[in-house]
């Protein structure tokens, strides 16, 4: 009997119904793909950094081989990779578009991603490009580039299509916010593909040699004065990367010594998360309490709508028990179904789509959304809000009497305690106002909840046309 009266109940308040299911639908669909892409964005980058060992120190300065192995002495060091970067963007093609050029001679921290091409090798004489300006340039591996570096030039074929995982994020210069990869990239060569000319013009200015040594044609070995910019340190765990710093700091000579989580590419990235951070919980909690609210109050409503049936089953001796699962039913199967495909909804679309689109000013080649237990948490959370919502609903009808629940609910309204309608300026207005404002006080937590919801729908209009003005006019 009871399985056909749900059926029936719910082709009978097929309206009330779909309003439950929507709206948990929407607040979890909301809370989870928001959650999903601020977590997603952190994981996929801590997953990046660590497969392919991204530095933990940077030491700047003037190096050579001899100071790679110093620092590889140290005990907690792990590995030691060095880097010349040449001080000023180089030229490539007729294009005139912009590229940082970097020589090493190993990769084995802050190691490539290849997304196209051949590993790494100090003895291949060809370019690893920057895959997304590859990307935006129609470029292939096979294809040879033309770079121009002030008197000098290289012209090689391009044999890997790469990223990096300490060039997450990258501008061009200062004046940039967004890196344009249409027109600003970068490339990495072997150390012996450094221009002859080059070296010689560093060993002048370095005062090693003179210009009238190399016009002699006395043979130099080139090799030996390669030296480094940047030295890149991979320490064993993060509680010594203090210890290995101060040791780096006895052992060599150096400009600047800095932990990769200030660097440039690090700290955008993870300003970006820390930001998202602050307002994650706000947006994605007003979604899921304005949800809340409406669900309540629409189970609320329907229940005593249900209030001459509560009193028929309870005068043909249905238990109290029984008649309270029966209604908790109700509200959990609704529920429990629309917070199940808000889950997968939130995650496989909204979730996604978001970190998708974060991903076109960063560098992480492979991202995804990631669900934790904390969405779980809520979502049982708002499926037990709806339960005891429901069941003290219930459990109010069923404390009266059987007669007394098959008689129409009195308004519980107290001698006199609205005359004030008829006084002042209230007995100016129309009837319909003064039946609106009674009504407002007869039913105070319906109102409060009205209230509630329509504040906290116009906050979410609020933050999300505030948040598109501010990108507007920070864009400017």
């Amino acid at each position: 009997m009871l399985r056909r009266k749900m059926l029936r109940d719910i082709r009978n308040n097929i309206s009330q119904y779909i309003i439950i299911f929507l709206m948990v639908l929407i607040g979890i669909f909301a809370y989870t793909g928001i959650k999903a892409y601020m977590l997603g964005m952190q994981e996929s980058a801590n997953s990046y950094y660590k497969k392919y060992n991204l530095e933990d120190l940077n030491v700047y300065g003037d190096f050579t081989e001899k100071d790679i192995e110093k620092i590889k002495k140290i005990y907690n060091v792990k590995d030691v990779n060095g880097k010349l970067t040449l001080p000023n963007l180089g030229v490539i093609d007729e294009n005139n578009h912009k590229i940082s050029i970097n020589f090493i001679k190993e990769n084995t921290v802050s190691k490539f991603y290849i997304v196209d091409g051949v590993e790494f090798d100090v003895n291949n004489n060809g370019i690893w490009l920057d895959y997304y300006y590859a990307k935006n340039n129609k470029i292939k591996v096979g294809d040879t580039l033309s770079i121009k570096y002030e008197n000098y030039s290289i012209k090689r074929k391009v044999v890997g299509l790469i990223t990096v995982p300490n060039l997450v994020y990258y501008t061009k210069d200062d004046t940039e916010i967004f890196t344009d990869h249409k027109s600003f990239g970068y490339i990495f060569l072997s150390v012996n593909e450094i221009p002859k000319a080059l070296i010689e013009d560093s060993l002048v200015s370095r005062g090693i040699f003179t210009k009238e040594y190399f016009r002699k044609g006395i043979p130099v070995i080139y090799q030996e004065y390669i030296g480094y910019n940047n030295l890149m340190v991979d320490v064993n765990k993060d509680k010594n990367i203090d210890l290995v710093e101060s040791q780096i700091d006895e052992r060599i000579d150096y400009e600047l010594i800095s932990n990769v989580k200030d660097s440039f590419s690090y700290k955008a990235y993870q300003n970006e998360i820390d930001e998202g951070k602050t307002y994650v919980g706000v947006f994605s909690g007003i979604f899921i309490f304005i949800a809340f609210l409406s669900v309540i109050t629409t189970m609320n409503r329907l229940v005593k709508k249900e209030r001459k049936q509560i009193g028929t089953l309870k005068a043909l001796g249905f238990s109290n028990f029984k008649i309270i699962v029966h209604y908790l039913s109700y509200s959990f199967l609704i529920s429990l179904v629309a917070a199940i495909l808000g889950i997968i909804l939130g995650y496989f679309v909204l979730g996604n789509f978001f970190v998708a689109m974060e991903m076109k000013f960063y560098v992480i080649p492979k991202y995804y959304a990631v669900i934790d237990n904390s969405t779980y948490f809520v979502t049982i959370l708002v499926i037990l809000g709806i339960l005891v919502t429901t069941f003290f609903a219930t459990k109010k009808i069923l404390l009266k009497s059987a007669s007394d629940a098959l008689r129409f609910e009195k308004p519980n309204v107290k001698k006199n305690s609205l005359n004030f309608t008829r006084k002042k300026i209230f007995k100016h207005m129309s009837f319909s106002t003064k039946w609106n404002i009674r009504d407002m006080i007869r039913n105070k937590a319906r109102v409060i909840m009205g209230f509630i919801g329509v504040v906290s729908c116009m906050t979410l209009f609020i933050i999300a046309f505030g948040m598109y003005d501010t990108i507007n006019a920070y864009l400017r």
